[in-house]
């Protein structure tokens, strides 16, 4: 078999590298699965199965059938290609532990912990869509992902339905029902062509038809599915990344397009040409519009002695417009609706919300990287 579940914690009395190492051995240049439904466990046993993964010579696919948290997803970033199931979850957070002994002990703790968790960003940044800063503060919030996030910040590349009745199998099993009945119906029938038919055949029929284990038939199926399976070529792996890029690249230009405003299609060209990313596009979008704005213009031909009745209506109208602007616009900015750093951390200290705290998280991460 070339597929190996984690089902359990790392570490301890679950998973252990020696368990990985002994199935992908087995597999040795062969492409292989990892199914993850795991709450995490020990940081240092989950980095040597990531090594391990990163070290095989086939191609490795990682599915994310249920919860994927702590170290497990860690293990997910050693896969070639990252599957998402559409029910499951994504949990990231700063390393834990607890332990006892001096103040000494505490101290080189914290080192080791510090260490750990520079690795882990590491690992993380090798996909996260984002920057480091915007990382660390998701760790620091314990951030909750969906599939839909977790595949929009890098960590999995596809989001798959659950399959209800097997879960191990990615084929219509149909055919395979209907052949293995045919295959004991065709028996049953050369048996029986010399005999006339009689109440008793019919019913000895029926009782071999009854036979028929959906055992039998998940065996049938996984034996002709292995012989059907085909390697993804490097090239092909190449091109579907290539593919995604591109796809990236036409979204952003598009978004910062549809921000702009009437007149400013050369900031526009500037702003693709400098791969800047959408949410800074904004910004400064809506700073060169104010900037366009005729009372500002006025201001500028102005004498000193005419210009504070002209200030007192241009401070209006900034204020107006920074209501409705991105969050980073309004920051020193007294408004009821007013987004700050210290006001989304006081409430995610206060929320006991699993859901609104990670969604705090990711305002308070985005916020930050636009006041940077």
């Amino acid at each position: 078999m070339n597929s190996f579940s984690i089902y359990s914690e790392i570490g301890g009395e679950g998973i252990t590298p020696k368990d990985v190492v002994a199935f992908l051995d087995e597999n040795k240049n062969r492409a292989v699965t990892i199914r993850i439904n795991s709450m995490g466990g020990s940081v240092y046993q989950g980095l040597a199965i990531h090594s391990l993964l990163m070290a095989h010579t086939g191609f490795v696919t990682v599915v994310i059938d249920g919860l994927c948290a702590s170290i497990a997803t860690i293990i997910a970033m050693g896969a070639n290609r990252i599957e998402m199931d559409s029910e499951a979850d994504f949990f990231i957070h700063n390393p834990w532990t607890e332990a006892t002994g001096e103040a000494e002990t505490f101290r080189k703790l914290a080192d080791d912990m510090d260490n750990a968790k520079a690795q882990l960003l590491s690992i993380y940044m090798s996909r996260f869509n984002g920057t480091q800063e915007e990382l660390e503060m998701m760790l620091d919030v314990q951030t909750w992902l969906s599939p839909e996030q977790a595949k929009i910040s890098g960590f999995v590349d596809t989001i798959s339905e659950p399959i209800r009745m097997c879960a191990s199998l990615k084929h219509d099993v149909s055919k395979y029902f209907n052949k293995q009945k045919e295959n004991k119906m065709a028996e049953q029938t050369e048996k029986v062509e010399a005999e006339v038919v009689t109440p008793e055949v019919e019913n000895k029929a029926e009782e071999i038809l009854a036979e028929v284990t959906t055992e039998e038939v998940v065996a049938e199926v996984t034996e002709e599915i292995a012989e059907e399976v085909v390697e993804i070529s490097e090239e092909d792996r190449i091109q579907a990344l290539v593919d995604e890029g591109i796809a990236k690249e036409m979204k952003r230009q598009s978004d910062i397009k549809d921000l702009a405003f009437e007149g400013q299609s050369e900031l526009v060209a500037s702003l693709i040409s400098e791969k800047c990313s959408v949410s800074d596009a904004s910004v400064r979008i809506i700073t060169d519009k104010k900037a366009m704005n005729p009372i500002v213009a006025t201001l500028v031909a102005k004498a000193p002695s005419e210009v504070a009745p002209v200030v007192n209506e241009a401070e209006q109208i900034l204020a107006s417009m920074s209501n409705g602007a991105p969050a980073p616009l309004n920051e020193g900015i007294e408004s009821e609706g007013t987004q700050t750093l210290s006001g989304i951390r006081a409430k995610i200290e206060k929320s006991t919300d699993r859901e609104e705290k990670r969604v705090l998280g990711m305002e308070l991460a985005l916020l930050k990287k636009s006041q940077s």
